[in-house]
């Protein structure tokens, strides 16, 4: 340890910071290597001392360096889905996550170290929740998130949701940077064993494979999600995802989940069980008619007027507007139910943030007809009854990132979760794995199975334990069979959803204001001496 320190005080700030960067990377999903956050926080606050007499100037400087490492090397494939996105994303993400460390640095001005160490958790967990619920957010660096790599150790989840991981490594940084700074604090080895043990142990002691199995086919049709899942003919994939659902069925399957976007081709939602796709799976039903299909469209709704803020002015028809949604729909021998809309759309390619204030830039982009990328939503949860009452909770791609939103479904009665998703846009990446983990966690927070297809995989199940299994292999076609159960209970996470970031995210907006207040007056003061 003495060596370590020795070897520590020695470096300059930047190596710090570069240092931090790269440990911050190694340490993330889909890589099991999360403990390696803690000792990456505890350089960041390493980093912070260092530049405490130093201008703010360089303080931001180096502390974006450090997170724009972190950001460029754990989602760089971004860019596979849109450059521009990619760009504008790292660097101002880059940004936005030094928030925490600015307030940090202000309050230890202010209120000292020991005080101003427990309010950087604050902090930290306030400006999470808030990347968490505005029209920016991109919640996926959210350190709780990089247990989905390692889910055995995030079976408190249930109790505290993600929020429980991110002040975990927090004070597994803390503690490590106080052993070093010589400060009272929890000793490093307490800090970061007590929450494994107690994962540990509830892993093994608890059991979730009770109840009435359902058996679920899993859609994988392998559509190169970039141009020819939209060139090929739209019945012509249909075609090709009845027939894999044709051998499910023969093996017992009385659920199939597609994919998202699986019907491509717009359905108008005033008719959709007109739609000549509806139609085909109608009439497969009919064949098999103890058979639900649960998957993913492309929808739209037409307007004579600007009805929402993200309906677009159509190009041919100036009185014509509509809204276009990523859907996902349900149908069984009951017919079509309503049609569910996706509500967490990723930033930059489904919706420009806050479509209402900058509705005035539809006609700079009319040639992309429209808002540039806003789909519409509606923020309605919808699970899916079956003709026994099992309610399945739809979850599109993106969403599965979003505890609350999640707990939100299963609260309202949600038995089985499915997602849908099409991560192939991201090519053999860490995206689609990092993605399939984070929904992971999804399944340890609200104690569900989760039945998840993916256009180019990886499609599978995963159980309330956050364990994948019949995991199908990435980019091929492939069609599975496995059993899910549903479940009742809910979890303490489930019934209370975000509480922990909300209480916090509180505390700051509280201890914020008074801590400016209390440097006016030291400020004031000093003045006057």
């Amino acid at each position: 340890m003495n060596k370590m320190n020795a070897f520590i005080e020695k470096l300059s700030p930047l190596k710090v910071a570069l240092l931090a960067g790269f440990v911050l990377v190694l340490g993330w999903s889909p890589l099991p290597t999360f403990p390696l956050l803690f000792v990456g926080i505890f350089l960041l606050l390493v980093l912070s001392e260092k530049l405490e007499n130093e201008s703010n100037r360089r303080f931001v400087w180096l502390f974006y360096i450090a997170h724009f490492i972190w950001n460029i090397g754990t989602t760089w494939w971004v860019y596979k889905a849109s450059l521009g996105g990619a760009i504008f994303m790292i660097f101002a993400n880059s940004l936005l996550q030094i928030t925490p460390w600015v307030l940090h640095r202000f309050t230890r001005s202010v209120l000292g170290s020991s005080k101003s160490l427990i309010l950087f958790i604050c902090f930290y967990i306030g400006f999470e929740h808030f990347h968490h619920v505005w029209d920016l957010s991109w919640p996926w660096l959210t350190l709780g998130n990089s247990l989905g790599s390692a889910p055995i150790f995030a079976q408190f989840y249930e109790f505290t949701g993600v929020a429980g991981g991110s002040i975990w490594i927090l004070l597994g940084g803390l503690a490590l940077y106080s052993k070093w700074a010589k400060l009272k604090f929890m000793h490093p080895l307490i800090a970061i064993m007590v929450p494994a043990v107690i994962s540990l142990f509830i892993f093994f002691i608890r059991d979730f494979d009770r109840g009435e199995p359902i058996q679920v086919g899993l859609v994988q049709p392998n559509f190169e999600p970039h141009d020819a899942k939209f060139d090929i003919d739209p019945l012509l994939q249909l075609d090709t995802m009845l027939q894999q659902m044709e051998k499910l069925a023969q093996q017992g399957a009385t659920l199939m989940v597609l994919p998202e976007t699986a019907l491509v081709g717009g359905i108008d939602e005033s008719i959709p069980s007109k739609d000549r796709k509806f139609y085909r799976l109608e009439r497969f039903i009919e064949k098999h008619p103890g058979i639900a299909i649960m998957g993913g469209c492309d929808s739209y709704r037409i307007y004579s007027e600007k009805a929402t803020a993200t309906a677009r002015q159509s190009r041919y028809d100036e009185n014509m507007f509509y809204d276009q949604y990523n859907t996902g729909f349900y149908i069984d021998s009951l017919n079509l139910r309503p049609l569910y809309h996706k509500a967490k759309l990723v930033p930059g390619t489904e919706i420009m943030p806050y479509p209402g204030v900058f509705s005035f830039l539809d006609k700079v982009m009319i040639s992309l007809d429209g808002t540039v990328n806003s789909l519409g939503r509606d923020y309605i949860t919808l699970n899916y009854y079956s003709g026994d009452s099992i309610a399945f909770t739809p979850s599109i791609c993106y969403e599965s990132i979003y505890g609350d939103w999640t707990a939100k479904f299963v609260r309202d009665g949600g038995n089985i979760i499915s997602i849908m998703s099409n991560d192939g846009w991201w090519g053999q990446t860490y995206g689609y794995k990092q993605l399939l983990q984070y929904g992971q966690l999804r399944a340890i927070e609200n104690r569900r199975w989760i039945a998840r297809s993916g256009n180019t995989g990886i499609s599978g199940v995963i159980s309330p334990k956050g364990m994948l299994s019949k995991a199908s292999t990435f980019w091929t076609r492939d069609a599975i069979l496995a059993t899910v159960y549903p479940r009742t209970e809910l979890t303490m996470y489930t019934i209370l959803g975000d509480y922990i970031n909300r209480i916090l995210f509180l505390v700051c907006l509280f201890v914020i204001p008074s801590v400016i207040v209390k440097w006016y007056v030291n400020r004031k003061n000093k003045t006057k001496t």
